[in-house]
């Protein structure tokens, strides 16, 4: 939603500081001055909402990518405490990639 309509910010904004759990995104928005750079955005996003959970969580991160209904791409993330989870956590991510030709 931020990275193709910066206007989005002054609309959710609260909504995102509940979502985020801080107002560090703004920040990040803010340094983002043209819309061709909507990757960079994703990927400190991503790394922000990453953070939040790790403050909260001994481990924390993606395990996968969701391809939507219009071909864009979700990253599912996941937290736990123990190391056990942790362990699941990286399985998970693993079986869900698909094979490589060097597998």
């Amino acid at each position: 939603m931020l990275a193709y309509d910066p206007c989005q910010a002054d609309r959710f904004g609260e909504q995102f500081d509940r979502f985020f759990g801080t107002e560090r995104w703004r920040t990040i928005l803010e340094g983002r001055p043209t819309s061709s750079q909507a990757p960079e955005l994703r990927t400190a996003l991503l790394s922000l909402y990453r953070d939040q959970l790790l403050d909260h969580w001994a481990y924390a991160g993606t395990i996968m990518e969701v391809a939507g209904p219009r071909g864009k791409k979700y990253d599912m993330f996941a937290a736990t405490d123990s190391e056990v989870g942790a362990r699941i956590m990286r399985w998970a991510g693993k079986a869900s990639q698909p094979p490589s030709l060097f597998d």
